[in-house]
């Protein structure tokens, strides 16, 4: 059988090297463009994510990759073209440019064998009533008061500590009762959604009828989805721009697509965040720099998984690993805040437009005072016009 090659970025320090590095494929690992793997780089082990299969490995004396940190491939074609297009367009490390993609828990935890769960994970403990406890409150078992009301509260349907708490019980006198065999205790994972993301108010635009410039602009960009058009969404503030966004998603969601939505700050614009939650409910993923890296980890996995196909965020959610993006929308698309200014130095607003030509997914930049450069591009027919009075 002949030896084969993977094309590595390795994740070597704070700056990544310019180049891949050339690694054999031992035989029996099955490897595909996006896995990250742990090989050998100097006298270390570092992480990295492989870019390309390079088929034979010919003459040449290469070390093998050490081993598979995760069993499926963490970044899309399409986000390792996109890496390949921002390494190119800004002159950065193509490593660099991965590992913007990859969340940092991840990454730095990609040293060891395998890959845990994320250290940052919440989980919260929840109960229930075994038989032999429903038997308990008809006197047949001896417990205390505390274990008791604690019966009486997982009875009434009180499943978590707090549930317990309010009800007169305690987690501490349940975990007592698991212990002999009265109640069941498990965990499950709590997702974590800042308390400021709750819309007040019912999402009472859902069922209103769209303005005519809103029809217009829906219309458009729905009929765009799959051509990777640009679009400029032209309209002073409360002119509706959120609603546009928001059916234009249900529409790109009804293709089997997922939507990304950029935002400059995700707090200054919690309005525009609460009304895709309101919406879409838990499909929707955040990921912004405010996240702690249990968070960001958790949320990423989700996308990964499937389990949200909608991303709202700052820069870095541009790079949630969707495996179809239909539609990304940039609100505020003038604000400075989209310009990344560590490495790798990409701007966020053309980096999303190479991302609708890559993967055809249509792109919609959202503003009241667009940039000159975005004006322009309308002006001259390299975006299309759309304007909300």
């Amino acid at each position: 059988m002949t030896a084969r090659t993977a094309e590595v970025a390795v994740f070597a320090g704070i700056r990544g090297p310019a180049r891949t590095f050339s690694y054999l494929v031992p035989d029996g690992l099955d490897l595909l463009p996006g896995h990250l793997v742990r090989v050998g780089l100097g006298q270390r082990a570092v992480p990295g994510v492989v870019v390309a299969l390079d088929g034979a490995a010919g003459d040449r004396e290469l070390r093998p990759v050490d081993a598979l940190v995760h069993p499926s491939p963490l970044l899309r074609a399409h986000q390792l073209a996109l890496a390949t297009w921002i390494a190119e367009r800004y002159r950065c490390g193509l490593a660099d440019a991965v590992r913007a993609m990859v969340p940092p828990a991840l990454a730095s935890r990609a040293r060891s064998a395998g890959l845990a769960s994320a250290r940052g994970e919440r989980t919260e403990a929840i109960f229930a009533l075994e038989t032999a406890g429903r038997d308990a409150l008809a006197g047949s078992v001896r417990v205390g008061a505390r274990q008791l009301a604690t019966i009486r509260a997982l009875a009434a349907g009180a499943v978590t500590a707090r549930d317990l708490a309010d009800a007169g019980g305690s987690a501490a006198a349940a975990r007592a009762l698991a212990r002999r065999g009265l109640v069941l205790a498990g965990t499950r994972a709590v997702r974590r959604v800042p308390a400021e993301f709750a819309l007040a108010d019912d999402d009472r635009a859902r069922d209103l009828p769209a303005t005519g410039p809103q029809a217009v602009a829906i219309g458009a960009i729905t009929a765009a989805l799959g051509s990777g058009h640009g679009f400029l969404l032209h309209g002073v503030t409360a002119s509706g721009k959120t609603e546009v966004y928001l059916r234009a998603a249900t529409a790109a969601l009804a293709r089997g697509d997922g939507v990304i939505v950029l935002v400059p700050e995700i707090i200054l614009t919690a309005q525009v965040v609460a009304r895709f939650i309101a919406r879409f409910g838990d499909r929707v993923a955040l990921l912004h720099s405010a996240l702690s890296p249990g968070e960001r980890f958790d949320e990423w996995r989700r996308v990964l998984d499937g389990v949200a196909d909608v991303v709202i965020g700052s820069r870095s959610a541009l790079f949630a690993p969707l495996e179809r993006v239909g539609l990304v929308v940039v609100d505020e698309e003038q604000e400075p805040s989209y310009k990344q200014e560590s490495d790798p130095r990409y701007h966020a607003v053309d980096t999303a437009l190479e991302l609708g030509r890559i993967t055809g997914a249509a792109v919609v930049l959202g503003s009241a005072t667009p940039r000159v450069v975005t004006y322009e591009a309308a002006r001259k027919g390299e975006l299309a016009s759309l304007a909300l009075p």
